[in-house]
């Protein structure tokens, strides 16, 4: 037999074996609570963002775009249908800028929010975006990288289909230390997060966020990060879509004003500027206090949310949009926070 027959053959068996492990897990291991958050999440951001007509603003980035960013406050200010498209970093960059070109059309602004874990780590492809893939968009193997598929076709353990097989489903176990159950529900008619309320929060989340591991300023942005934003960026540009980047809402710490640090928050700058994206803001501005957090050092609460939004509405009229007059613009902002 010839040598490249017998690779071919090789492969091809290969192949065959993946898909079949890949339909056996697909039909014995039924997709995780998290994963059918996710799934449901972005139906619904996806539809309301279809259903909004003319040049929309779209906020993009993972769950702390999520639960950090008020579009009804953006909305109120600039006068144009504000959708959050933010999803779940367990999807990776490349992922989730995918869901925003399926999203966007010719004249739409997007504002990227991306954590900063997001930018500095790439694992690939993440367990989760192996998960919804295989459950909810098996389209995507076609795009993968022929690297990534092996990831995909066997991304669950024969451990897991015989804990499946013996103990059944996995129980409905997406809660948040187990008071808050996330669910496509409770997200807005603009696709922001609702369960985040500060009245509902006690010493335990919040000590888990203060208890959270901070940056790692030693970390660049990852080469792979680079070139997913370089080719969505020009995307945008032949597509007519106008990008911008703003901060990520974090929790504030003293040491982020250290040397190291001012060199790491330097390094995303430098890059949306190669990039040729305008950046709004600057990192202290969408820093907030532990008080003003939910359940993790990128998730604001409902204050806090309103008052990152807030400081973003301000750059975004100043430096990029044309909002409503400064007086009814604070009303209409004023009138989509929470109460103190």
């Amino acid at each position: 037999m010839r040598a490249s027959r017998y690779i071919a053959l090789t492969l091809g068996t290969l192949a065959a074996l993946g898909a079949a492990w890949m339909l056996a897990v697909a039909s014995l291991l039924p997709p995780s609570a998290e994963a059918r958050w996710v799934h449901d999440m972005m139906q619904t951001k996806h539809r309301a963002a279809a259903a909004a007509a003319g040049p929309r603003i779209l906020v993009v980035g993972a769950s702390g775009a999520h639960f950090g960013v008020d579009t009804n406050m953006i909305e109120a200010a600039t006068g144009r249908p504000s959708i959050n498209l933010g999803g779940h970093g367990g999807l990776g960059l490349a992922y989730l800028l995918r869901e925003a070109r399926g999203a966007a059309r010719s004249g739409d602004t997007i504002i990227l929010s991306i954590e900063y874990a997001v930018l500095d780590i790439d694992i690939a492809p993440p367990k989760l975006l192996r998960e919804y893939v295989l459950h909810f968009d098996r389209g995507y193997l076609a795009q993968a990288r022929w690297r990534d598929l092996p990831y995909f076709f066997f991304w669950s353990t024969p451990e897991d289909l015989l804990r499946a097989a013996l103990i059944g489903p996995r129980p409905d176990d997406n809660l948040i230390l187990g008071r808050f159950r996330l669910s496509a529900e409770s997200i807005d008619a603009r696709g922001n997060e609702t369960i985040n309320r500060a009245d509902a929060l006690d010493a335990t989340l919040l000590s888990r966020v203060a208890m959270a591991p901070r940056l790692a300023p030693a970390r660049r942005p990852h080469r792979s990060v680079r070139a997913a934003l370089a080719g969505f960026v020009a995307w945008a540009r032949v597509a007519g879509v106008r990008v911008l980047a703003t901060w990520p809402s974090m929790l504030a710490d003293e040491r982020y004003q250290e040397p190291a640090y001012l060199r790491y928050f330097s390094d995303r700058t430098a890059l949306y500027a190669e990039l040729g994206v305008p950046v709004l803001g600057t990192p202290e501005e969408a820093m907030l206090a532990l008080p003003q957090m939910f359940d993790t050092i990128y998730h604001p609460n409902d204050i806090g949310r309103a008052a990152r939004t807030r400081a973003l509405v301000r750059r975004l009229c100043a430096e990029a949009l044309p909002c409503n007059p400064p007086g009814a613009n604070d009303e209409a902002t004023r009138s989509q926070e929470p109460p103190a």
